[in-house]
């Protein structure tokens, strides 16, 4: 009887959490974001300014023309925006290597040319890749995300905030 009871409370104590940090949401809404892709671990999480950007930072940013794609073959559905990490500014040696995209010392992972359903991907040699001055590229560590390899640098305007994880939900 009493280890049901302790389970009890358990459950209590994280539904009051789980109501508190709702709360919180709701009243600073706009300071978080829910991310519902693959690209990146599903989600909560905090939004900041874009500024004194790092190769690594996690993104908000307008879904470019090139990216829209994606609506059309249903990768993705209801969202305005996309979330990436900063791979490469201007300036930055891209290599592709055995269809892998390597940035400095760090490989991105591989360069698919059909997806899940066997239709083609647009190629990008790494030359559309490598962003101009105004720009950066955006890519994921997730095999097969949707990212910059397919549809080049985004334009530095474009980018929303900054964006760190606060509650990851597990799969």
């Amino acid at each position: 009887m009493k280890k049901r009871k302790n389970k009890d409370y358990k459950v209590i104590f994280i539904f009051l959490i789980f109501l508190i940090f709702m709360g919180v949401l709701k009243i600073e809404g706009k300071n978080y974001t829910i991310n519902k892709t693959k690209s990146l671990p599903r989600g909560i999480y905090r939004l900041y300014p874009p500024v004194d950007l790092q190769k690594g930072d996690l993104i908000v940013f307008e879904i470019p023309k090139e990216a829209e794609i994606m609506f059309q073959r249903g990768y993705v559905k209801n969202i305005d925006t996309l979330m990436k990490k900063v791979a490469a500014f201007s300036g930055d040696e891209i290599k592709i290597e055995n269809n892998e995209v390597i940035i400095g010392s760090k490989n991105w992972g591989k360069i698919y040319y059909r997806d899940n359903l066997n239709r083609e991907l647009k190629k990008l040699g790494k030359e559309q890749m490598r962003p101009s001055e105004n720009e950066i590229l955006v890519l994921s560590d997730v095999d097969k995300s949707f990212d910059g390899r397919y549809y080049g640098p985004i334009p530095i305007k474009s980018i929303k905030n900054k964006a760190k994880p606060v509650f990851i939900f597990k799969n």
